[in-house]
């Protein structure tokens, strides 16, 4: 089931484009504080919400979903679907959810790898 995992890399995606840009803007204001405007904070949620429940749906239909390696990519999407009801206290989960950006990749770069030949076709 290789488009499972593909539909996990997308909502992983989504997800850390939603970080990236709020920790430039946070980081460097001058530069980036014109994105900041009406819409940024439904729009940053609501790329954080859909990139979460996509990887959510995602994690449950990969048949590793049972191993620590699915456990971990569904945890990590269980975090984002539920970061922005923290409020302002958002940056909590999201400062899990960064440090754990280097093993979500690693995971979904092995899982890419680790399929048989036949299953991806």
């Amino acid at each position: 089931m290789r488009g499972w995992l593909i539909v996990v890399t997308v909502g992983f995606a989504l997800v850390l484009c939603a970080m990236i840009v709020v920790g430039l803007v946070i980081a460097d204001k001058p530069h980036f504080g014109w994105l900041v405007g009406g819409a940024f904070l439904p729009v940053i949620t609501s790329g954080v919400l859909a990139g979460g429940i996509v990887m959510l749906i995602g994690g449950f239909m990969l048949p590793e979903r049972k191993t620590w390696r699915g456990i971990v990519l569904l945890l990590w999407a269980l975090i984002a679907v539920t970061s922005p009801a923290f409020g302002i206290m958002f940056l909590l989960p999201w400062a899990l959810l960064a440090v754990s950006v280097p093993l979500v990749i690693w995971l979904l770069m092995t899982m890419r790898r680790s399929r048989p030949v036949a299953a991806q076709l």
